[in-house]
């Protein structure tokens, strides 16, 4: 018999990924991919790089692998919430 393959995958866990995992990897890590990062935030991972080319979130790349550092995220996320 054929198996059958479930292929309703969501498009922001880049189809592969399970919630829980993804959930899992973007709580201890020292950078963040685009992916985890418009996960964390519940954004498009366009919109993410919309904040890289405007200038408001600062990316490294690795390679062709773009990273945010997680003390640019911590900073990013202090500006957008009003804590100081």
């Amino acid at each position: 018999m054929s198996q059958v393959r479930d292929r309703s995958r969501s498009a922001v866990t880049g189809g592969g990924l399970s919630t829980q995992r993804l959930t899992a990897e973007v709580e201890a890590v020292a950078f963040y991919t685009v992916l985890q990062l418009a996960f964390r935030w519940s954004i498009s991972k366009r919109q993410v790089d919309r904040y890289i080319a405007s200038g408001e979130l600062t990316a490294t790349r690795f390679g062709r692998s773009v990273r945010i550092s997680a003390a640019e995220v911590a900073r990013f996320e202090a500006s957008r919430t009003g804590v100081k």
